[in-house]
């Protein structure tokens, strides 16, 4: 993990140690700063979207659905499959830590008023983006040690958006 530097304070000599979450969000944002040549994943997944249209109803769709943001998508089941760190400039994000991930997803399921909320059925590819720590942090830690993909729900607690486990479902003979 990057380190954020200790620092001193000039007047009491006080040398504070930055916390784990300092250490996490200065890696992060070195991540992200350093990027070169990441193209912007839901552009690219449009663009392929428009490369690929056999008939022109998917042509004119190709570019219809943009980015989920998880904040939005709480309940919803995914696959994620990658995560790449982007700088961000948007000032308007209070307590923002300088950058946000994208995630190349696979919608597994979710309640039906959601899917049809966000424009997804079970099966589609789209293009997830976050801030939130506790999702960050679950995909950085899945990311390290080689376990993508991943399958999680994405809920709310509180205020706080996080990843939790897949229900478990009961499986009859039918």
């Amino acid at each position: 993990m990057a380190s954020a530097p200790a620092t001193q304070d000039a007047t009491t000599g006080t040398v504070t140690t930055p916390s784990v979450s300092a250490k996490f969000h200065a890696m992060m944002l070195e991540r992200a700063q350093n990027a070169e040549g990441v193209g912007d994943a839901a552009f690219d997944s449009q663009l392929s979207a428009m490369m690929n249209a056999s008939t022109e109803d998917e042509l004119w769709e190709s570019d219809e659905k943009g980015t989920i943001s998880a904040k939005d998508a709480a309940g919803l089941e995914v696959e994620f499959r990658d995560m790449t760190s982007h700088e961000s400039n948007n000032e308007e994000i209070e307590g923002g830590h300088g950058y946000f991930i994208t995630s190349n997803c696979v919608c597994i399921g979710g309640p039906k008023n959601l899917l049809v909320a966000l424009g997804l059925k079970i099966g589609d590819e789209f293009v997830l983006s976050t801030g939130a720590p506790l999702v960050v942090g679950k995909l950085r830690w899945f990311e390290a040690n080689e376990k993508l993909p991943v399958r999680a729900v994405i809920i709310k607690a509180g205020r706080a958006i996080k990843l939790a486990r897949l229900p478990e479902r009961a499986t009859t003979s039918a």
